[in-house]
């Protein structure tokens, strides 16, 4: 037995050892991408003022130092990504406003069709990040590459943070969730943002970066997480001692299944992202055959969650049924 303690104590301090170390060097990574960011924003935009930005790495720290003193990581909320993400969007919010507040001021001083760029331009913005090293210091250029390396950032930074009571099932999931929703934030950004027709109207430039906003809050959320299911006490009904509370069978409901992930990224993305697409379509009569792929793509998507809604409600309830009359049946016999 005393053997058996000894090989288990410098396991668990090897990897508590290599936790801290994973957990420096993803807010190292963080601090990298903050201070690119802050500084090609600052270069940009030509105030000062962006670098009081860095000053909330602070917070970044200390939230570290108060995971290494209760020695275990968030479990429902990572509160490191939220850190990073108060830091990054503030600044590119930022960024898309100066380009937003210059386009208006050549339409009023010159007459000019929203100042848009020309077809060229437009074509290096594309391939902006494969070309980094010979990318002409663009600021719209500038913002397809920070938006790209935040989505990056934050995958590999979930990959390498310790991930707690976390599964190695659920992470990979998780992993593999992210991935996806952070092709569509981005495509989202980059098609609203730069569509001509949308590139004076402040209204529909300040919703798109607000969806935009709301889909990157999902990365501090453990989408593939759930609660662990209800069991069976002696043959009686496992949830028995819930039915005095009937909130409380609710919320085992929603948290023991993968119904929460799907309402939050109906409520975060697809559902928004349809709204605005549908408004760009038929409002602002914008057509084009990506914007008009991406529509369906949104609502074959949502149909297919509220189908996948609907599956596990149903199972859940005929695990219930069937929990409640064996039960009866035991107290019968």
């Amino acid at each position: 037995m005393a053997g058996s303690n000894s090989e288990t104590s410098p396991r668990k301090t090897t990897e508590g050892s290599l936790s801290v170390f994973r957990g420096i060097f993803v807010r190292l990574l963080f601090t990298a991408h903050a201070t690119l960011c802050v500084s090609k924003v600052a270069f940009f935009v030509e105030q000062p003022y962006i670098w009081f930005f860095m000053f909330l790495l602070v917070v970044l720290y200390i939230e570290f130092f108060v995971v290494i003193l209760q020695r275990k990581e968030w479990n429902w909320y990572s509160i490191t990504v939220l850190c990073h993400l108060l830091i990054i969007i503030p600044v590119l919010w930022i960024l898309e406003l100066n380009f937003l507040e210059s386009r208006l001021a050549i339409r009023l001083s010159d007459d000019d069709d929203c100042g848009l760029v020309d077809d060229e331009s437009v074509d290096n913005k594309t391939i902006a990040f494969i070309a980094v090293f010979g990318l002409e210091n663009n600021g719209e250029n500038w913002s397809l590459i920070l938006q790209q390396l935040l989505i990056i950032v934050l995958i590999v930074g979930h990959w390498i943070l310790p991930r707690g009571e976390m599964t190695n099932n659920e992470h990979s999931q998780l992993l593999l969730v992210y991935v996806g929703s952070g092709a569509d934030l981005l495509e989202f950004s980059v098609e609203g943002l730069r569509l001509d027709e949308i590139q004076c109207n402040t209204s529909t430039i300040y919703a798109i970066l607000v969806i935009w906003t709301c889909g990157l809050l999902q990365f501090t959320m453990p989408l593939t997480r759930t609660s662990a299911p209800a069991e069976e006490h002696n043959g009686e009904f496992a949830c028995a001692k819930y039915r005095p509370k009937l909130c409380r069978i609710c919320v085992d409901k929603f948290w023991g299944t993968e119904i929460w992930a799907i309402l939050v990224i109906m409520l975060f993305q697809d559902g928004p992202f349809l709204g605005v697409r549908l408004y760009l379509l038929f409002y602002k009569q914008v057509a084009n055959e990506f914007l008009i792929f991406f529509t369906c793509k949104n609502i074959i998507t949502i149909v297919l969650q509220l189908k996948r809604i609907r599956i596990l409600l149903n199972k859940r309830l005929n695990k219930i049924v069937d929990k409640v009359v064996i039960g009866y049946m035991v107290k019968i016999i």
